[in-house]
């Protein structure tokens, strides 16, 4: 199976389908997902500790705008979730993976 080719039959409840095609794309789509989430998880998480601790370097924002600049984070984050999910039906997921994170 070619790695840039489209999938145009997909049934995993098959068995003779999934132990001759279906796993290995499966595992494949698996190790390319898992990692490109985690950092992207990992970034968010350390944007809303780097935006509390700016205030001890130095920056001059209150305290209410750097808790708005920690939210704009998650809320950026979560809204582009949503046009994400349907990206991934028309570019696929290998394409889409890249685009939110």
């Amino acid at each position: 199976m070619a790695w840039n080719r489209d999938i145009e039959h997909w049934n995993p409840e098959d068995t003779e389908f999934w132990e001759r095609e279906g796993k290995k794309v499966a595992y494949r789509n698996l190790w390319i997902s898992i990692p490109n989430l985690l950092m992207g998880f990992a970034v968010w998480m350390m944007w809303g500790m780097i935006t509390v601790q700016m205030m001890n370097i130095g920056f001059p924002f209150s305290e209410r705008e750097m808790f708005t600049i920690t939210a704009i984070a998650g809320f950026t984050g979560a809204t582009l979730r949503i046009p994400a999910s349907f990206f991934i039906r028309i570019a696929g997921g290998r394409n889409t993976i890249f685009f939110p994170d």
